[in-house]
């Protein structure tokens, strides 16, 4: 590329930018040729000096420790109480201490993970179970068993440098700071008592059986990005100037020195959470031995798990959540009734060729982290606040330019919305911490907590986001089928042919139910700029080269207008063209006569209108993302096993499968495996990441007859 001359609008300021980012990401300190004019430490976007917490990415250099330690300790006492009562008591210590764990979260590869980023996992589990058997007359059995078991679980950062300060996400460079998904304290206590009850008479194997289980849960700490979560990426040289038009761009890594981000992520709150689990288990199953050709299995299971449910935080939350169809807390499921049915046929009566055939349902567990996350990550209680990059305060700014607008990932990155000039009153609400680049996560007062922002008039452009569950959720379950003929091939050999069958249904999978409208986003990002070049919008309310998401953001232009091709306004006024409509927040703001917005409030109103936006109630969150229990699953599959038994010195066993598994929904409760698109998320279905289409296993055992005495080979003496 040819090098622009020195008489380039910008160059002068594109040079500092360049110099500054890239130094002051990787050293922590600015180029010589500018420390006097912007000092040796401060951001040349803003003149604002980098946090204590700010971490050069120079310094994470170098590898880190992997360590591992579990122990399993077990006592078992078998005791003859009589010549037909038994008595069986269990007891197991199992502590495990695990570091160095990393976390793909951010869809990073794994090596760009610094030591920082990892966490540890502590485990002290704790069992004791006791079985009573006993046999009544010579036809009859029942088992009773009673088991206590203690899972305690703790999964935190590392106490490495930096292991507890704000995430960073510099995708393709480094990933450092606080593991997301910590810390998590979690203890479970399961009471269960079983009791099995079996009955032969005549060609007749009748069997019952019940299971009861009571599961306190205490949650003493659930956090998700509670350390804060920043992500950088390349940006568009206009992006941070319009002066710059025509010149590179600027890679993450500059990106981080210039102290701009893409977002910012904190879910801010008290996560503790304690909640009862109580299941109710049943099975009836007869072994019919119909003839001495014949044996028919037939079975049905009832299973039942009752969580709690709680209602939203006020009515019109609620009432927006019925509309969505969410809720916080999984139903009750009552109706999980799962037939099994299976028959084995010796078509001759010689043991030779045996036809088996068999069907079943059977049902899933319902998360438990979903009934935590539902009722916790609700938008309200410990709402997922995220920011958007925006301009940074400068220090050179009058305390008159204070608004609560200026609450944006820059500012909440460069240390600068506790500054006087940038938040000002409003700062004092946020309970932000300058010198950890967060806000404080354990504040329940927080202006983002329980709609609080609503009551205090804060505008906040992007509303809180949460991971409710599906109001009309049903517990997963899977069909099973398969077909088979063994044929005995007569010399120790036999032959398997069998076609198996699963099908998966109301499969667990991430949906926003509330997001974006690409669309409708792109096309007033179109407006706007048409209305740029038509002169009708200053410049910088948008470029060909500038992010949709931005319109009307920069400072000193108007968040509305129209233009040739149509209106515009700022895509936070429309909660982003989700189909939620108008942002109350922001608009009630706006519409105050002080502000002056009142007239882009009313162009808001007519896009929404026109564009059919809105539900009939103001909405007061954002991106919501259940795990909708819609998604399915099939898996097909032909196997042959050859198979020769133990004779003669050897064995073998060739295995040959082919198999196709096809999903909409491959993981378990987790954002990563969300649609790529939420409007169409049925076209995910196609072949599983997990697919196998075709698996050959060959194995043998050969014994040579020479192995044995009290040496290693057994050699015969000299005749």
């Amino acid at each position: 590329m040819q090098a622009a001359p020195a008489t380039t609008p910008g160059i002068q300021q594109y040079i500092a930018l360049v110099g500054s980012g890239s130094s002051l990401a990787t050293t922590g300190q600015n180029p010589a040729f500018l420390q006097s004019t912007i000092g040796p430490r401060n951001f040349v976007t803003s003149g604002q000096a980098t946090p204590a917490s700010f971490t050069p990415l120079n310094s994470l250099i170098g590898n880190f420790p992997v360590t591992e330690k579990t122990e399993i300790y077990s006592l078992r006492i078998d005791h003859k109480l009589t010549s037909n009562q038994q008595l069986v008591l269990h007891a197991s210590v199992s502590p495990s201490y695990i570091t160095g764990i990393e976390e793909s979260a951010a869809n990073q590869n794994i090596g760009e993970n610094s030591f920082s980023r990892t966490a540890t996992q502590s485990l002290h589990d704790v069992a004791i179970a006791g079985q009573h058997t006993i046999l009544i007359g010579n036809n009859k059995v029942n088992e009773l068993r009673f088991q206590y078991a203690r899972h305690p679980v703790r999964f935190a950062n590392t106490d490495a440098p930096g292991g507890s300060s704000t995430a960073v996400n510099i995708p393709g460079y480094a990933y450092f700071g606080k593991t997301p998904f910590s810390v998590v304290d979690r203890i479970e206590n399961q009471n269960q008592l079983q009791d099995n009850f079996t009955y032969t008479r005549g060609g007749h194997t009748f069997k019952a059986g019940v299971d009861l289980r009571y599961i306190p849960i205490n949650l003493l700490q659930g956090q998700l990005y509670g350390g804060g979560d920043y992500t950088f990426a390349a940006l568009n040289a206009t992006d941070v100037s319009p002066l710059l038009e025509g010149l590179p761009g600027f890679s993450p890594v500059q990106a981080y020195g210039l102290g701009i981000p893409q977002s910012f992520a904190q879910g801010i709150g008290q996560t503790t959470y304690k909640y009862d689990l109580k299941t109710l288990g049943g099975f009836l199953q007869d072994s019919w031995r119909a003839t001495s050709r014949l044996t028919l299995n037939l079975g049905i299971r009832y299973d039942i798990e009752a969580f709690p449910t709680q209602l939203a935080l006020n009515s019109n939350t609620n009432d927006a959540e019925r509309i969505y169809g969410i809720r916080e807390g999984i139903r009750l499921q009552d109706s999980n009734v799962a037939p099994r049915v299976g028959i084995a046929w010796d078509v001759r009566g010689d043991a030779k060729t045996v036809i088996r055939a068999n069907y079943g349902l059977f049902y899933d567990r319902a998360p438990g982290n979903l009934q935590s996350q539902s009722s916790i990550f609700n938008s309200t209680k410990v709402p997922l606040v995220i920011l958007g990059g925006g301009t940074p305060c400068s220090v050179a700014s009058p305390n008159a330019a204070a608004s609560p607008l200026n609450l944006n990932a820059t500012n909440a990155f460069q240390g600068s919305l506790a500054n006087p000039n940038c938040l000002g009153a409003s700062a004092a609400g946020v309970n932000y911490l300058p010198s950890q680049q967060r806000f404080d996560p354990n504040n329940s007062n927080s202006v983002f907590v329980n709609q609080n922002f609503l009551a205090a008039g804060f505008p906040l452009a992007i509303l809180p986001s949460g991971l409710p569950a599906s109001l009309h959720y049903v517990t997963p379950y899977v069909q099973q089928i398969s077909f088979g003929v063994e044929k005995d091939l007569g010399r120790d050999l036999s032959l398997n042919v069998a076609f198996n069958s699963t099908g998966g249904r109301h499969l667990n999978r991430p949906v926003n139910v509330n997001p974006v409208n690409p669309q409708l986003l792109v096309a007033n990002w179109r407006n706007a700029v048409n209305a740029v070049k038509a002169g009708t919008a200053a410049p910088g309310t948008a470029s060909p080269t500038s992010n949709p998401l931005t319109v009307g953001t920069a400072a000193g232009v108007n968040p509305c207008g129209v233009g040739p091709t149509g209106p515009f306004v700022t895509p936070a006024l429309l909660n982003f063209f989700r189909r939620s409509g108008l942002n109350t927040s922001l608009a009630t703001f706006l519409a105050n006569p002080n502000v002056g917005g009142g007239q882009c409030v009313a162009l808001a109103s007519e896009i929404a209108a026109g564009d059919g936006l809105g539900v009939g109630i103001p909405v007061p969150f954002g991106d919501m993302t259940p795990n909708l229990t819609t998604g399915t699953s099939s898996y097909n599959a032909l196997s042959a096993n050859l198979r020769k038994r133990f004779s003669t010195h050897y064995e073998f066993l060739v295995s040959y499968t082919w198999s196709h598994a096809i999903d909409d929904s491959t993981d378990v409760v987790s954002t990563s495996d969300a649609p790529q698109s939420n409007f169409a998320p049925n076209a995910e279905r196609s072949t599983s990441t997990f697919d196998q289409r075709h698996r050959l296993v060959l194995s043998g055992v050969y014994n040579s007859g020479h192995i044995g005495g009290s040496g290693f080979f057994l050699r015969r003496s000299p005749e």
